[in-house]
């Protein structure tokens, strides 16, 4: 399963992540030990505001672990801040139901103020585990 840790600090480093979650996935007396198969810290710039956010997607198996890292380690601090931890869901564009026009407009009209996925977001960097 992937997960996704919302805003790292800026300076973060795989490894950091590793170690921030090898006490999670390292097993006990019930449960089997996890393990990280992949780590990978992204930068993404907002065009608008030219603002950069780092994120990372980590890679834990098997699920069962992963989700006990989610309810362990979501809004826990990592160097001095708080990180939100989820499950990352890969979306596919074709599936946005915002850009289907099976519906006439007149029929069905739009009720959201803002769009929920942010627009001109860049990647920056990549760095992988």
């Amino acid at each position: 399963m992937i997960l996704f840790f919302k805003n790292i600090p800026n300076n973060t480093i795989d490894k950091e992540i590793a170690t921030f979650v090898q006490p999670v996935i390292k097993g006990g007396l019930l449960s089997s030990r996890g393990k990280i198969t992949r780590i990978d810290v992204i930068a993404l710039k907002e065009m608008k505001s030219n603002l950069v956010e780092f994120h990372a997607l980590v890679s834990i198996e098997p699920e069962k672990t992963a989700l006990k890292v989610i309810k362990t380690l979501n809004g826990q601090p990592f160097k001095g801040q708080a990180i939100t931890v989820r499950k990352y869901y890969i979306r596919n564009r074709g599936n946005d139901k915002r850009s289907t026009t099976s519906a006439p407009i007149a029929q069905f009209p739009e009720k959201r103020v803002n769009p929920q996925r942010r627009r001109k977001l860049e990647f920056v960097d990549r760095y992988m585990y």
